[in-house]
């Protein structure tokens, strides 16, 4: 016995959705779209960081996450895992530098 997809069996002329997460297979013309609003985010949270860093100095994480979804949310809620990651670009970018001996704070680098 051979098990396959319902997508093998029916026609290609429609889309056809995956059962596990319910959407199309085919190109999304919105998909484009959320690409671009989710590099424009990126941005903004990339500004609110540095912006937060140069007015505090010396921030830690937890605190440092709390100002920049203050400030972001009126125009969006920025989900903390996504400030952690624009974190680290900043870090690897040399905006911002970990403290040597407190990891969880960070220091503007002048």
């Amino acid at each position: 016995d051979r098990f396959g997809s319902q997508c093998e069996v029916q026609k290609r002329s429609r889309p056809c959705y995956d059962p596990i997460d319910g959407q199309a297979q085919e190109d999304d013309p919105g998909a484009e779209e959320r690409k671009q609003i989710l590099f424009l985010r990126q941005h903004q949270m990339d500004a609110a960081i540095v912006r937060i860093m140069k007015a505090r100095k010396s921030q830690t994480h937890n605190e440092l996450v709390q100002e920049v979804t203050r400030q972001l949310n009126n125009r969006f809620t920025p989900s903390p895992n996504d400030i952690k990651k624009r974190i680290a670009c900043l870090i690897d970018q040399e905006y911002i530098i970990r403290d040597k001996k407190e990891r969880a704070r960070y220091h503007y680098k002048m």
